[in-house]
């Protein structure tokens, strides 16, 4: 037996917490320095790369996305 009984009201005020947990998380990412998430994609771009065989330095993908032409390996 539980000791309340779930209503339309109970829901309702869960879903508004979870909306206002969600905008939490939001501001938590925007907050993230854009050099810090720019970093961190390079690296997760890098290491995708490198799971194929690719040899691409994270000094050459930083290179690419800033339109620069790079060598690829010989």
């Amino acid at each position: 037996m539980t000791p309340f009984t779930i209503t339309p009201k109970i829901l309702k005020l869960l879903q508004d917490i979870a909306r206002e947990v969600g905008i939490l998380e939001e501001r938590k990412l925007a907050d993230i320095p854009l050099t810090l998430r720019r970093n961190n994609s390079i690296k997760t771009i890098q290491a995708s790369l490198a799971i194929e065989g690719n040899t691409l330095t994270i000094a050459k993908i930083t290179d690419l996305l800033e339109g620069k032409r790079v060598l690829g390996p010989a």
